[in-house]
């Protein structure tokens, strides 16, 4: 009996919250800065004498937000992503470097919570995200240096899990948020020895929705 009354007043809160909710779709991009990150890739650095690199990210794509009366939202995105990493070594009075820029359909699921202020909402988000490397893997060197490599030739796995997290506004229709995100599951890299690297980039992302 308790059973039954505990799962009739879940079903009543579930059915209440998706009566209330509220679908919109939109759009966003945002810019940002990446690098490679993790315990591998930081050995292979302190190995190699060389510094991590940071390169310009970018993002373009799609999102769907579920909005509930209580200021709460979840948020699914589908984005095509730039992840841009590398590498800086001093040899005397000479610097040269290497840099590596992926792409990947990028699929973040965001918990969103507002909090009214002024004519808007600060935003607080955080969630789980998904990485599929698509293409070539392009690298950019020093002297003009330019080469591709194809997906099964620079990476073991194509595909890794990671999170973001962030704060933002919303106004009206527009949407910033300022995000963290991280892959939390390393890629091998074949063509350095099948160190594992994880990736990060700080992003300011914009979105308008309908």
């Amino acid at each position: 009996m308790r059973k039954t009354v505990v799962l009739g007043l879940v079903m009543m809160v579930l059915s209440t919250g998706m009566i209330s909710a509220e679908v919109q779709f939109g759009v966003k991009a945002g810019v940002g800065m990446s690098s490679y990150t993790g315990s591998d890739w930081s050995d292979y650095l302190s190995y190699s004498g060389s510094k991590n690199r940071f390169g310009v990210s970018y993002a373009a794509g799609a999102l769907a937000k579920y909005s509930f009366d209580w200021g709460g939202a979840l948020q699914l995105e589908t984005l095509f992503t730039s992840i841009t990493g590398g590498e800086t070594i001093t040899l005397g009075s000479d610097e040269f470097y290497s840099v590596y820029r992926e792409l990947a359909v990028e699929i973040p699921l965001y918990f969103l919570y507002g909090l009214d202020a002024g004519p808007g909402r600060i935003l607080f988000a955080a969630g789980p995200s998904l990485y599929i490397n698509i293409g070539k893997v392009f690298e950019k060197g020093s002297n003009d240096y330019k080469e591709s490599y194809s997906l099964s030739d620079y990476y073991n796995i194509p595909v890794r899990a990671g999170v973001s997290a962030g704060l933002g506004y919303e106004l009206e229709h527009w949407q910033a948020l300022v995000l963290y995100k991280r892959s939390i599951s390393p890629r091998e890299l074949v063509s350095f020895g099948d160190i594992g690297i994880c990736s990060h980039i700080i992003a300011l992302e914009v979105g308008y929705l309908f």
